[in-house]
C-alpha cells in the first residue's frame, strides 16, 4: 500500500446518486480502507418547494401569482448565471476520467482526449497534470467550429498557453471545434474556472438544463413554454 492510501482516513465524497458516485464507494473502500461519508448538497434550485407552494395554493383555493413565481424563477437563474460567472463548478455536471485501458477506444475514447487536453494545455501551465482516475466538472463552450477555435486561441493573451493549445489540437485533429472542456474538480477546489474557458462557457445553454423542472411548472400554469430552440431566459423578463 502507498504511502498516500496509508494516510486516508475518511473520505467525504460529493455524491449525486449517479452510477460514478455509486460505484466509486466501494471502490474507495477496498483500495484505501477508509470511512466514506457520502455527502449529498441542496445546490439551491428548489423546484421541489416551488412544486409544493404551487400544489398547497391549489388546495386551498387561492390565487396563484405568476408574476410572483416568475420573478423566484428569474433569481434561480440568475444564482445559477452569477456562480457560472465567478468560476464556480457547483451547477455543473461532474463525470469521471478513467484510465485509457478502461476505455475500448484506449486513448482515442472522446473524454480521455479531453483530459489529454487538459493536460498538455491548461494542466500543463498551471502545474495540475492530472492522473486518472479523477473526477472533472464539464464546461459547454461556444467554440464548435473550426473559426470559434481559431478565433478563441488568437485572443488568449498568453503565448505558452496559445501555442500548446494549438499544438495539442493540430496534433490531435480536434480544430474542427470543440463542444466541451473537461475541468478537473481538485483544480476547482483550489481555482476558479479558467478564465480563456469561462468566457466561452455556454452558460445560458446550462441554465436551460438546469431549470427544465421549472420550466414545466410554468408550462403547467398555462404562462411559460420553454422552447430548446431558443436561448430565452425567464430572467431575461423578470
Amino acid at each position: 500500500m502507498s504511502e498516500l492510501k496509508k494516510g486516508v482516513k475518511k473520505v467525504v465524497l460529493a455524491y449525486s446518486g449517479g452510477l460514478d458516485t455509486s460505484a466509486i464507494v466501494p471502490w474507495l473502500k477496498d483500495n484505501y480502507d477508509c470511512e466514506v461519508i457520502a455527502f449529498v448538497a441542496d445546490v439551491g434550485q428548489g423546484a421541489e418547494d416551488l412544486e409544493r407552494y404551487i400544489i398547497e395554493k391549489i388546495r386551498k383555493g387561492e390565487k396563484i401569482s405568476i408574476v410572483e413565481i416568475c420573478e423566484s424563477v428569474a433569481n434561480v437563474e440568475r444564482r445559477i448565471i452569477a456562480s457560472i460567472n465567478r468560476g464556480e463548478g457547483t451547477f455543473l455536471r461532474s463525470t469521471r476520467t478513467n484510465e485509457a485501458q478502461v476505455y475500448k477506444e484506449k486513448e482515442n475514447n472522446s473524454t480521455f482526449r479531453l483530459h489529454l487536453l487538459w493536460n498538455n494545455t491548461f494542466g500543463a501551465v498551471t502545474d495540475t497534470e492530472m492522473i486518472p482516475p479523477y473526477t472533472h466538472k464539464v464546461v459547454p463552450v461556444d467554440l464548435d467550429s473550426k473559426a470559434k477555435l481559431k478565433d478563441w486561441i488568437a485572443d488568449i493573451n498568453d503565448n505558452l498557453l496559445d501555442k500548446l493549445l494549438l499544438d495539442f489540437l493540430t496534433a490531435n485533429d480536434m480544430l474542427g471545434g470543440l463542444a466541451t472542456i473537461r475541468v478537473p474538480e481538485a483544480y476547482l477546489a483550489k481555482n476558479p474556472i479558467p478564465p480563456h474557458i469561462a468566457k466561452k462557457a455556454k452558460i445560458r445553454s446550462v441554465v436551460q438544463k438546469l431549470m427544465t423542472r421549472f420550466y414545466l411548472l410554468l408550462e403547467g400554469l398555462g404562462y411559460y413554454a420553454f422552447e430548446k430552440s431558443e436561448s430565452m431566459l425567464v430572467s431575461d423578463i423578470y
